[in-house]
């Protein structure tokens, strides 16, 4: 999930076992990752017109 900047307070986890037999933790355990990654606003520009280019009829480009 994403985390806003402005979030003040604890960062918390839930966790859903799926599997018959229980899950125990100690503490200390290592159970989670917590990747930190700017967060950018693109620019957005405004086009009058956009150029008329041929297109796949399949749905799909060449990429």
């Amino acid at each position: 999930g994403v985390i806003d900047a402005d979030f003040h307070g604890e960062i918390q986890v839930l966790i859903h076992n799926l599997m018959a037999e229980p899950l125990h933790f100690r503490t200390g355990n290592h159970i989670v990752q917590l990747i930190f990654q700017q967060c950018e606003s693109p620019l957005l520009l405004e086009m009058a017109t956009l150029n008329k280019i041929k297109h796949s009829i399949t749905g799909f480009g060449s990429t």
